[in-house]
């Protein structure tokens, strides 16, 4: 399987940090040295955006509208059979009050991992995920 990271790359991460920090920080632009990179590549409408995109408005309806959905999902998590997830602690998380977007981030991320893991075969599983040997 290919992988290609190319902002780990060592002449990336010394490109970026040998930028200077105000030139890094600009308020009127997001990111300027990589829209200055991507010049050409990017459309300019995209480069000269002021931030980043917010979309918590959306996260926001998209529980309020599964919230029952959500909750029957925590009846039976993939992650806490495993002993990953309490379950009863995430039922809290998903159904509470959220008073910024960033509260939201670990539960994306939790419901994307239970996701896939609903999504991995379970009639023959591999002898690494079963505790076999080889």
């Amino acid at each position: 399987m290919a992988w290609h990271a190319p902002f780990v790359d060592d002449r990336v991460v010394e490109a970026a940090l040998s930028i200077r920090l105000l030139d890094r920080a600009e308020i009127t632009q997001y990111k300027p040295p990589l829209a200055a990179a991507m010049r050409g590549i990017v459309p300019d409408h995209i480069l000269g955006r002021p931030t980043k995109a917010e979309f918590s408005a959306e996260a926001y309806a998209g529980l309020r509208r599964h919230k029952h959905h959500l909750a029957e999902l925590c009846d039976h998590l993939h992650l806490a059979d495993k002993g990953l997830v309490d379950p009863d602690a995430f039922r809290a998380g998903l159904l509470g009050l959220h008073p910024g977007s960033l509260t939201m981030i670990p539960l994306d991320a939790t419901l994307a991992c239970e996701s896939w893991l609903r999504s991995v075969p379970t009639t023959d599983p591999s002898p690494a995920l079963s505790g076999g040997h080889r």
